[in-house]
């Protein structure tokens, strides 16, 4: 059973690591133009390997076997549509297609790639990982009887272009993948990423439901007081404080009389997780992450908003947003 990860950078080769994993014996196939992240991954794989597979060390993408059961795409943004369009122009065969976020720079490649995937039987998911972790599984069951809740992440330089898609996605679990509309209010000042040639932005996003759900995340900027990391969730019933920087959570409920209860709490690395993930497939059990279609519509609504924004700066019309 062939299985491939496509881009071995630090995230990569983490998928690696964790299909080292695997308890079935796999060909394993990893792609990178770069020699130096592929020894990388190399290393990673040795190092939680169970002894069964067979790992192949390639740099161009036509030296893949035509048939592969489950593929990771975690390159960079700019290039994930190239990838994933050669491999289906060229008749691969993909049964599982699992892509890194944000998924894509322009809103056509999102289009585009719908399209690619209509005519495809291959089975698409976007790695917005919180859906499949327990601790936030276990949140979301607190607010299950809720009519509506708000959810509010605030934090020093969170990311917005690379991780709002992480809260907004979490958001979209938490409310049962109702219909969001989204707003933003972002910083003039486009910082440059720690990713070299993408950018970033500092401010703040909204969204809601129409039912009364409300969203939003704030980052404050460098210049600004330095905080951590906080989730606030809350219902007409329940309260939960989430402090991602100390891993720990206070959880109030009216049926306590408020009272506050305290929680630590651990989040898996990613490699600890993609072997789940693979295995899951094996054993025909749902994987759990939020599909094309799904992620999709969320990925463009941010993506417009980053865009009317960088057209508001610089007074240029742009087709890309540099995120990544």
């Amino acid at each position: 059973m062939n299985v491939c990860v496509i881009g071995a950078g630090e995230l990569g080769s983490r998928h690696v690591q964790a299909i080292g994993k695997v308890k079935q014996p796999l060909n394993i196939f990893i792609v990178d133009p770069n020699s130096r992240s592929l020894n990388m991954a190399k290393t990673r794989f040795e190092e939680s390997t169970n002894g069964i597979h067979q790992l192949y060390l390639l740099q161009t993408l036509d030296q893949l076997p035509k048939s592969i059961y489950f593929l990771v795409v975690s390159t960079n943004s700019l290039v994930r549509y190239e990838i994933i369009n050669y491999l289906f122009e060229n008749d691969f065969q993909i049964e599982y297609l699992m892509m890194e976020k944000f998924l894509f720079p322009s809103l056509l490649e999102f289009d585009n790639a719908a399209v690619l995937f209509e005519n495809q039987e291959t089975k698409v998911f976007v790695n917005c990982g919180r859906r499949i972790i327990d601790f936030y599984q276990e949140i979301k069951s607190l607010f299950q009887n809720a009519e509506s809740i708000h959810f509010k992440v605030e934090g020093w330089n969170l990311g917005i272009g690379c991780n709002g898609i992480h809260f907004l996605d979490w958001f979209s679990y938490m409310v049962n993948d109702k219909a969001i509309s989204i707003s933003s209010s972002l910083d003039n000042e486009i910082l440059q990423s720690k990713r070299s040639g993408f950018i970033e932005f500092t401010g703040e996003l909204f969204g809601f439901t129409e039912t009364g759900d409300q969203f939003s995340l704030i980052s404050y900027s460098e210049n600004e007081l330095r905080s951590p990391t906080l989730i606030e969730i809350s219902s007409s019933q329940v309260k939960c404080v989430i402090n991602e920087s100390e891993f720990e959570a206070s959880v109030m409920k009216s049926s306590d009389n408020w009272n506050v209860e305290k929680y630590s709490y651990r989040i898996p690395f990613q490699s600890e997780m993609t072997n789940e993930l693979i295995e899951s497939t094996l054993e025909n059990k749902s994987i759990g992450l939020p599909d094309y279609d799904k992620s999709m519509i969320l990925h463009k609504q941010l993506l417009k908003e980053f865009l009317d924004h960088l057209v508001t700066i610089t007074g240029k019309e742009l087709s890309q947003c540099m995120i990544t």
